[in-house]
């Protein structure tokens, strides 16, 4: 159902109702967006895999540039994403080269969970903390699932830069802010 949802997006954009012919086309992301602009010519059909594929080639370049890194000085930090790696995509062997969104989020929450760990080991956790939020915002975007995410992300947030009324309602409000569009589409459709 992902590649009808993906023609759908290419051929007539996101139209209100989409749920109430099939409740398979009510689940959006922004994957789907982002394929049905590929969705031409050769890729037809396929952009949501060309779109997975990029994702984690790039990733799997970025870890090896991390394990070179490790080989002359292994910590902690520049092991982390190898070893995530390696867990994930033994884990997805039947979704890596498909138009499914869970392969993008875990791949995306890993490297969100690395920025915020290199974050705080640089002493930058407290600056940082609305890009943070941008983070766990960008997740739900991939997949409505993704707001969990978004909840931890908030949560580190107030714990990195000390709990208030104000900080807690400052955050919430931006993250709110960030989330609405996915919000109004998923409601619209």
């Amino acid at each position: 159902y992902h590649v009808q949802i993906i023609r759908w997006y290419s051929d007539y954009g996101a139209p209100p109702g989409m749920a109430l012919l099939h409740h398979r086309l009510g689940f959006h992301s922004g994957l789907f967006a982002v394929a049905a602009l590929l969705d031409r010519g050769l890729l037809t059909g396929r952009s949501g895999i060309v779109v997975i594929l990029s994702a984690v080639a790039i990733c799997l370049w970025f870890g090896a540039v991390q394990l070179l890194r490790a080989w002359r000085t292994p910590e902690p930090g520049t092991l982390f994403w190898p070893a995530y790696l390696l867990l994930a995509l033994c884990g997805l062997e039947t979704t890596l080269v498909s138009d499914y969104p869970d392969t993008l989020l875990i791949l995306y929450i890993g490297a969100a969970f690395w920025m915020i760990w290199r974050w705080r080991e640089r002493g930058l956790a407290r600056q940082a903390c609305w890009t943070m939020l941008l983070l766990g915002a960008a997740a739900m975007n991939i997949k409505l699932s993704g707001v969990l995410f978004l909840g931890f992300v908030f949560l580190v947030t107030t714990l990195c830069t000390g709990p208030t009324w104000r900080r807690s309602f400052a955050y919430g409000g931006f993250s709110l802010l960030l989330i609405a569009p996915v919000l109004v589409i998923q409601g619209i459709t």
